[in-house]
């Protein structure tokens, strides 16, 4: 079974994800520049794109204050979630359909925020 894990960059919320230009509905800046983030943090890894059904969990960690604690400022999980599925996809699964078991949780909080995703392989 294949297994990755990757600690990505905390996602933009989903009312940043789609723009309306000239009647139609677009991917907008910021999740234009997550994609590319996301993209560019698996290609370090020279990851293969997976094509069988998998196994997400996704361990987001909220923004850390200068205080030392969780900013009161935090994305809902399933906003994280779509956000963080359409980044992955061709990237590091070809679909999000192929997604058959996902476990989403807060973690610990850390500088500037992020998440770790785990994709496994199903057998």
């Amino acid at each position: 079974m294949q297994s990755i894990t990757l600690v990505l960059p905390y996602p933009c919320s989903m009312n940043q994800l789609w723009r309306v230009y000239k009647g139609r509905q677009v991917q907008s800046p910021a999740a234009t520049k997550y994609k590319n983030e996301v993209k560019y943090i698996a290609s370090q890894r020279k990851l293969p794109v997976i094509f069988d059904d998998v196994s997400i969990t996704i361990e987001f960690r909220p923004k850390l204050t200068k205080a030392g604690v969780a900013s009161k400022i935090c994305l809902d999980l399933d906003n994280c979630i779509k956000a963080t599925l359409d980044a992955i996809q061709g990237v590091i699964i070809n679909d999000d359909k192929q997604v058959k078991r996902l476990y989403a949780y807060y973690g610990e909080p850390v500088l500037d925020g992020g998440l770790v995703i785990t994709v496994e392989q199903n057998e």
